[in-house]
């Protein structure tokens, strides 16, 4: 039904830099020098939402981004993606809306009246071919030929708040919303892989807030969403990187940090953030992103924006600690592309529950908290990440290792060496 998913990127393999969020361009170049000026590894920096003066342009407003072509081929000199967010939304405002309405690329009632969706704007049918094709255009016009060919996905849902409840009443080019809604991230993937694929380009990804079985075939990868900032959301976000693992997605990231909830000068967000940096740096892609307070003035031609996300604005311990996770992912490049290979090869998952290899141990096979709030990286690597604030001791398991003579687990600090069943 799915397949196996294809290699990742090599540029996707590092630390992606993101906030809610970078309001123009030399605001991008300043966050990517500071990481570059701190000797930090940066692979990706995102553009996120209302970089555009409309929904639905899907280009940059130039009033915030005078040459986005310049400042993608500067990051690209020095080793950093661009990956820019864009909604499937379409404003009345915008310059593509009247073609767009005109040519039914919206989704629409039973008598083809599109129908309004969040903030008076409405939603491209992501179904239709020939709306998938306009969207490409578009896209080509306002970020490929500036050098972009990564994308966020956002809202893809497709997301709807704040207006009436349309269930059963809304249609799409293949046919009721009861009957093929859930496909649409699906489709909208597709529309960015076919219209990457005609470019020639293979290798790429795009990142949504929801997936069907088969996005991976698009290069489709999976952040969980607007979560909370709390050591319980933490804890949750593990076991969720399991369950989209045994579903088929092999491609997955959490917001690190939390999205909401997070005051960068608060001591416990500040501990929160570096076991969510522990954590993070064994996803399959290792990225931070939320909204952060305190908030900064607004911009009176660039709009609002939440807090600074850098990693040198959590206080010196936290930098410290954070850099040293940043820095170990650069040195796990090289066997995270061997395991996305054999992902590719074989369908074996990246990161894993303990049971994918000891189903014949009897404590991972009773399973519980403790045991579910571990996973395995690789063929090599048990990650068990501290979820408890202020603590200073942590309990793990290590599985026995049957039918395995000689190997025992070692400890990556301590070199320490253990028996498995401990």
């Amino acid at each position: 039904v799915t397949g196996h998913p294809p290699v990742l990127p090599y540029y996707a393999t590092g630390f992606f830099q993101s906030k809610n969020r970078y309001i123009n361009q030399s605001e991008i170049i300043d966050i990517a020098n500071g990481y570059y000026s701190r000797n930090i590894p940066l692979s990706v920096i995102v553009i996120d939402y209302m970089h555009w003066i409309n929904y639905g342009d899907w280009s940059f407003n130039p009033a915030c981004w005078h040459n986005p072509s310049a400042m993608v081929s500067n990051l690209k000199e020095s080793g950093t993606e661009v990956m820019v967010s864009l909604w499937p939304l379409v404003s009345p405002q915008s310059f593509n809306f009247p073609q767009m309405q005109k040519q039914k690329f919206l989704i629409h009632n039973k008598n083809g009246v599109p129908i309004e969706w969040n903030f008076g704007a409405y939603m491209y049918d992501s179904f239709n071919p020939g709306a998938r094709e306009f969207l490409w255009q578009a896209l080509k016009k306002g970020y490929y030929s500036h050098g972009i060919k990564t994308f966020w996905l956002d809202a893809d849902e497709p997301q709807r708040f704040n207006t009436p409840d349309q269930s059963g009443q809304m249609y799409y080019y293949e046919g009721q919303d009861s009957q093929v809604g859930m496909a649409y991230p699906l489709y909208h993937q597709r529309a960015v892989y076919d219209g990457l694929i005609s470019e020639h380009e293979t290798e790429f990804l795009t990142l949504s807030r929801s997936a069907w079985a088969g996005s991976q075939r698009y290069h489709g990868a999976v952040w969980s969403g607007d979560i909370d900032s709390s050591y319980q959301s933490l804890y949750t976000q593990i076991r969720a990187a399991q369950n989209m693992a045994l579903s088929g997605i092999y491609w997955w990231t959490t917001d690190i940090g939390g999205y909401i909830g997070a005051n960068i000068l608060d001591p416990m967000w500040q501990e929160l953030v570096v076991r969510w940096f522990q954590f993070g740096a064994f996803c399959p892609l290792f990225r931070i992103h939320g909204y952060r307070t305190p908030l900064p003035p607004n911009n009176p031609t660039c709009g609002s924006s939440g807090g600074r996300n850098e990693v040198w604005e959590f206080g010196a311990r936290a930098e410290v600690a954070i850099t040293e996770m940043i820095n170990l992912r650069e040195q796990l490049r090289g066997y995270i592309m061997d395991m996305m290979r054999i992902a590719n090869q074989t369908g074996e998952p990246v990161l894993k529950p303990l049971l994918y290899y000891y189903y014949h141990d009897a404590v991972v096979a009773a399973g519980g908290n403790a045991i579910e709030g571990q996973f395995l990286f690789g063929q090599d690597w048990l990650v068990s990440p501290v979820t408890t604030y202020g603590a200073r001791e942590w309990m793990v398991y290590l599985p026995v290792l049957k039918d395995e003579p000689g190997r025992v687990w070692m400890d990556w600090y301590g070199k320490v060496k253990y028996n498995g069943g401990t």
